[in-house]
């Protein structure tokens, strides 16, 4: 028999929780935990962080420039990519991965907007570059939350008096006094090693993530030092080169034992003062460039196909935008676009940049990169 159905209800309780402050309290948790992690990549970087902000303020104030410039609309979209592949790039080796993952992504929607939104690419890089700012405001504030990025108090020295100084002393000729004068030149100044030394750590640990061998970063840079004002495109230069070097040319250890190869890869910079100019020879020992790979992407170039079998013609291919021999895009490479910011860096400098095939005759084709810089943005 069932129980009778109750006619009318006798009491109701309600329990109300107000979880405004809940949500406040998980809402700091969150963000508290988010600092903590920002803070915990920037002390774990061993370089100058400070050169680092730098460096990422002066790519994106590039980037505004650019879009409110007055370049013709193809030019702003590949210059504006070339500073974005750049920031990504320094933003990896330096261990952000949330910046280097949003600019990334923005990178994607510049080269390869909607086709259904009929958008201007670079309508949406303004709009989404409020959103990248905001990131990199928080690492920011992370860095200064431990005032890394506080200015220390110290005595300043004037860099013209110390220019003047050292271009008198240029006048002796004996140890002492050079040796003085290098000194004194790279406290207005970094030598390339110097510049390039986080860089070359960094390299290392994404050789190892790739499953590269030990990399031997060699740099001979016969004591130039270059100037404070141009040393940050320097490091963008050699940092393309460096991450290109690992992901497209030095082969795993098993394929170079098989290629009878020393299982380490090696990367050789040389710099020689020569005349007005400062040389620089870029190499690695990898397997060099796929020169078929190149040949079919320009098989219908305008020049003919003549043209695009000549092994230096494909060559120099590689400085052109959206150029990639990657087999598929990932977030280190196959963008096409790094080698082509090397050659636009190098040009901004007042240099130039050309490559040279060191063999001919098969797919591959070892090769190194030739570079010349006025003498006037270095000490030597």
């Amino acid at each position: 028999m069932k129980p009778p159905r109750a006619t009318h209800l006798e009491k109701l309780l309600v329990c109300i929780k107000d979880i405004t402050r809940v949500r406040e309290l998980e809402q700091q948790s969150m963000q508290k935990q988010d600092l903590l992690e920002r803070i915990d990549q920037i002390i774990s970087y061993k370089g100058d962080i400070t050169a680092v902000f730098r460096g990422f303020e002066n790519i994106l104030v590039s980037i505004e420039r650019v879009i409110r410039g007055g370049d013709l609309a193809h030019l702003k979209k590949q210059i504006a990519v070339r500073y974005l592949h750049t920031l990504k790039g320094n933003a990896r080796s330096v261990g952000f991965p949330d910046l280097a993952d949003e600019v990334h992504e923005l990178e994607g929607k510049v080269l390869s907007p909607p086709e259904n939104t009929g958008e201007d690419p670079l309508v949406v890089l303004e709009r989404e570059l409020v959103h990248l700012n905001e990131t990199y405001q928080k690492y920011v504030k992370a860095a200064q939350k431990i005032n890394l990025l506080k200015k220390e108090q110290m005595v300043s020295i004037d860099a013209e008096s110390i220019e003047s100084l050292i271009y008198n002393l240029k006048e002796n000729s004996n140890t002492e006094k050079n040796m003085l004068q290098l000194q004194l030149s790279q406290l207005v100044g970094s030598r390339l090693v110097q510049v390039l030394g986080s860089d070359i750590e960094s390299v290392r640990v994404l050789a190892s993530e790739l499953g590269k061998p030990d990399l031997n970063v060699v740099v001979r840079d016969d004591n130039v030092v270059f100037k404070r004002g141009c040393t940050h495109m320097i490091r963008d230069i050699f940092g393309h080169l460096l991450r290109n070097s690992v992901c497209h040319g030095i082969e795993s250890r098993d394929e170079r034992l098989k290629a009878s190869k020393n299982p380490s890869g090696e990367i050789v910079i040389d710099v020689t003062p020569e005349n007005n100019l400062i040389k620089i020879v870029y190499s690695d020992d990898g397997r060099g460039l796929d020169l078929e790979k190149i040949k079919q992407k320009f098989v219908s170039d305008s020049k003919g196909k003549e043209a695009s079998n000549s092994s230096q013609y494909l060559a120099e291919k590689i400085f052109g935008f959206e150029v990639s021999t990657a087999d598929s895009l990932s977030a280190n490479a196959g963008r096409g676009v790094g080698m082509g910011a090397v050659k636009g860096f190098v040009e901004e400098l007042g240099g130039e940049i050309t490559i040279h095939l060191k063999q001919e005759g098969g797919n591959f084709a070892p090769f190194e990169l030739r570079m010349a810089f006025p003498k006037k943005l270095c000490y030597v």
